[in-house]
């Protein structure tokens, strides 16, 4: 679909594995949170844009963070696509999820553990 215009390739064999599954790790760095901030659960919401591709893949990470993260709960919140641009350029939001070409991507401030989970 799309490639690197200086060499050619195909752009996810350009770039690599960014994200690798690992739940292993991703449930280390939780039992590591939940000692650090003296809860056994957590509640978070998700934010996504109000297109049907943003509420699936919000749906998949909220069914990937809740089966392998026992104690984490995700809410889902739809939101304007312009609401969500103003509010990620406002720095409301401190995590922010984006498709990209061929790619799923999370960046965040906080909570890497959720890096280690989503391939």
């Amino acid at each position: 679909m799309s490639t690197n215009p200086k060499t050619g390739k195909d752009y996810r064999k350009d770039t690599g594995n960014l994200i690798t599954f690992n739940p292993t790790d991703a449930k280390a760095e939780w039992a590591k949170a939940q000692q650090e901030l003296g809860k056994s659960s957590l509640t978070l919401t998700l934010l996504t844009a109000d297109t049907e591709d943003a509420k699936n893949a919000g749906e998949f990470l909220q069914g990937q963070i809740e089966s392998h993260l026992p104690g984490v709960h995700i809410t889902l919140k739809s939101i304007p696509v312009a609401q969500r641009i103003a509010w990620s350029a406002q720095a409301i939001m401190t995590s922010r999820l984006g498709l990209g070409p061929q790619i799923l991507t999370i960046r965040s401030t906080s909570w890497m553990c959720i890096n280690r989970l989503v391939s």
